[in-house]
C-alpha cells in the first residue's frame, strides 16, 4: 500500500509539473495573425453606423467609418506592445452633425492590452488605438469640439471578423473651436467588420 501511495504521489507531482510547464510555455508564446485572403498590410475595418455621443446622451452622431489597418504578423502577449497601425480613415454619411478625423497625424498606433480565453485557445483580443484627434461639429454648426485620446476595441470571432468599440471608454475634450460649450467627453460605440478576416493562433 505504501509503495502504491508513493507511486500515486510521484505521478501526481509529475502531472502537476507538466501542467505548470505547459502553462508557462503557453504564456510565453506569441500570437500570430494571418489573413484568410489578401494581406495584413491592408485590412479594412468598416462600420455602417459608428455612434458618437456624450455620457448624458444629449446628442448623437452616427457615421459610416472605414479604417485601413496594417497589422503585424506576430504579437508578444505584453501590454503596450504594438500590434499594427491605422494608416487611413474615411468618414461618410453622418447624421446629426459631422466628424472630421485629423488624418494628418496618421499612422495611429494599435497596441495590445489583453486577451480572453484559456491558453492555448485565445477567444478574443483587446486592443487600444491612440487617436490623432477628431473634430465634432454639431448644433447647426455652432459647436466645433476637438477630442484627443484613445479607444479600446475587442475582436470578435475566430477567425477575427470584426471589432467592437468599448462603449464605456470616453474620449476626453481637448479644445473648443466653436460658439457653444462642448461636452467634456465623447463616447464612441459600434462594431467594425474586417475585410479580409484574420486568422489568430499561438506559436
Amino acid at each position: 500500500m505504501r509503495n502504491c501511495g508513493k507511486v500515486l504521489l510521484v505521478a501526481s507531482v509529475a502531472a502537476l509539473s507538466l501542467a505548470l510547464a505547459t502553462g508557462a510555455a503557453g504564456a510565453n508564446r506569441s500570437i500570430v495573425l494571418s489573413p484568410a485572403e489578401g494581406e495584413l498590410g491592408r485590412v479594412e475595418a468598416r462600420s455602417t453606423a459608428l455612434t458618437f455621443t456624450d455620457p448624458e446622451a444629449s446628442f448623437s452622431l452616427i457615421c459610416e467609418v472605414t479604417r485601413t489597418l496594417r497589422l503585424n504578423r506576430s504579437i508578444a502577449k505584453t501590454a503596450g506592445v504594438q500590434v499594427g497601425s491605422v494608416t487611413a480613415v474615411e468618414v461618410r454619411n453622418c447624421r446629426g452633425g459631422a466628424i472630421k478625423f485629423l488624418t494628418e497625424t496618421l499612422p495611429w498606433r494599435i497596441t495590445y492590452v489583453s486577451f480572453a480565453g484559456t491558453l492555448p485557445a485565445i477567444s478574443e483580443l483587446r486592443l487600444e488605438i491612440r487617436l490623432g484627434g477628431f473634430l465634432l461639429r454639431n448644433f447647426l454648426g455652432t459647436a466645433e469640439c476637438l477630442y484627443v485620446g484613445s479607444i479600446q476595441e475587442t475582436t470578435n470571432g475566430r477567425p477575427i471578423n470584426s471589432a467592437s468599440v468599448e462603449e464605456l471608454r470616453e474620449v476626453p475634450f481637448g479644445k473648443n473651436l466653436g460658439l457653444v460649450e462642448c461636452p467634456a467627453q465623447v463616447i464612441i460605440s459600434g462594431t467594425l467588420n474586417f475585410r479580409p478576416i484574420v486568422e489568430m493562433r499561438l506559436m
